[in-house]
């Protein structure tokens, strides 16, 4: 995937274009995953079920699932502001 192309993920549904039925799917499941988990039913996932198998289904949402988590600890610790890292002494004999 392109620069120009991951720059244009946050407006996917406006560029039918760029983003093919496969990656349309995985990012439409992405999105209700994290903000709309309750409209996620059996007929939403025959629906993907057209497009991937269940084994990539189970990946896909074992990997939406990560990032959605790793992104929740980041926010919750604060571990997303900037803070400044000691340095390190001298090395003796340099």
């Amino acid at each position: 995937m392109t620069e120009e192309t991951l720059a244009l993920v946050s407006t996917w549904r406006e560029h039918p274009e760029v983003f093919d039925a496969h990656q349309r799917a995985a990012l439409d499941y992405a999105e209700r995953f994290a903000t709309d988990h309750l409209t996620i039913d059996a007929a939403y996932i025959d629906g993907l079920k057209e497009l991937f198998d269940e084994g990539e289904i189970v990946d896909l949402t074992a990997s939406i699932a990560k990032y959605l988590a790793v992104g929740r600890i980041v926010k919750v610790l604060e571990l997303d502001h900037v803070c400044e890292l000691p340095t390190a002494p001298p090395t003796v004999g340099h």
